[in-house]
């Protein structure tokens, strides 16, 4: 599990603002290694160390005497091994803004745990660029203004690392999760590298979905190209195409949709079109932090089309696709059991 997005559950267990979904995550994550715990450890005594502080600063109006302050806390404090390699440098000059903002805490505890949970970690050893990193929570949403004006909107659970400082030659992003991405123009192509695939703009409008089983991209406006790694194969994109490339089955292909809705859910909800049962349900398993298992494998070929609100219950949404495609439903053990149904 990535660091930065560690830190931010153990914030949320500080101020007591954990959700059970993630308190669990956490709890086995530390479990796993003494390493682990050492790094739990040692994190909650920065923040303790951090408690007598001067007040919070918030995302977009950050101060370097509240950086020097936090820096200050940290070399008190002897830091295990397991956490040596992280280190925070310059403060990013990209702007972020909250979405779904967190009922942060007071103090200078805060401004120390916000630095940490925002994890604005730059890496100097990405060529010539400086690096900033962002990891979201579960029901939370941030938008950052990168420095070559580009606007990024990061989904629920996401990371994204981003350039911080005008690159010499491309823009390059890191991506695992979901994001909507409205490039600025430039003769300087930006890149989004997932852990499968790359993705080459030049200017334009367009929703990433990356995880380890593949890429998606949904454009917008403008053309963008998909290219999986180790390939010399790639597909070009306009505007209300989607293309898709699948780790599994190593297939990379695109479809054309009548009209493009693939930023709803920045605006709270999601949108699907002639989308398959199977990716419907991916994207309610992250939503909702569950699991969900299909039985029938010939269901999971049906296409679904249809609003899914930000405030719906994951019940009220399976009992309406219960009544179009007859399955049956079961919780057991935490895990979603769908048998049965059809495509007619």
């Amino acid at each position: 599990m990535k660091e930065y997005f560690i830190l931010q559950l153990l914030h949320k267990q500080f101020t007591g603002q954990l959700e059970e979904v993630d308190k669990s995550l956490l709890s086995d994550w530390v479990s796993q290694s003494p390493e682990n715990k050492a790094f739990s450890d040692s994190i909650l005594k920065i923040w303790q160390a951090s408690a007598n502080f001067a007040p919070p600063v918030s995302f977009e109006n950050r101060t370097e005497s509240a950086l020097d302050r936090f820096r200050s806390a940290i070399r008190q404090e002897a830091i295990t091994p397991a956490t040596q390699e992280s280190t925070i440098l310059e403060q990013p000059t990209a702007k972020i803004r909250t979405l779904t903002p967190l009922k942060w805490i007071s103090g200078i505890a805060a401004s120390a745990i916000i630095l940490l949970s925002a994890v604005f970690l730059l890496d100097k050893n990405s060529g010539d660029n400086s690096y900033a990193s962002l990891a979201t929570l579960s029901e939370q949403k941030q938008e950052i203004q990168l420095i070559d004006r580009s606007t990024v909107w990061v989904n629920e659970k996401s990371t994204v690392k981003y350039f911080d400082e005008v690159p010499s030659k491309e823009r390059k992003v890191f991506l695992d999760g979901v994001a909507f991405f409205d490039v600025e123009k430039s003769d300087k192509p930006f890149v989004i590298e997932t852990d499968n695939a790359v993705i080459t703009v030049l200017g334009t409008k367009f929703n990433v979905n990356a995880d380890k089983d593949g890429t998606t991209v949904m454009v917008k406006e403008g053309k963008v190209q998909l290219q999986p790694k180790l390939s010399n194969k790639h597909i070009i994109l306009m505007e209300n195409m989607t293309g898709i490339y699948e780790v599994d089955t190593k297939k990379l292909y695109r479809k054309q949709a009548s009209s493009y809705k693939g930023d709803s859910w920045i605006r709270g909800g999601y949108s699907f079109e002639d989308d398959s049962l199977e990716d419907v349900f991916s994207v309610l398993e992250n939503h909702y932090n569950v699991d969900i298992i299909i039985q029938n494998d010939d269901l999971k070929k049906c296409v679904f089309t249809s609003p899914v609100y930000q405030d719906s219950t994951l019940e009220s949404v399976l009992d309406v696709m219960q009544l179009i495609y007859g399955f049956n439903y079961a919780l057991k053990d935490g895990i979603y059991h769908i048998e049965g149904g059809s495509c007619s």
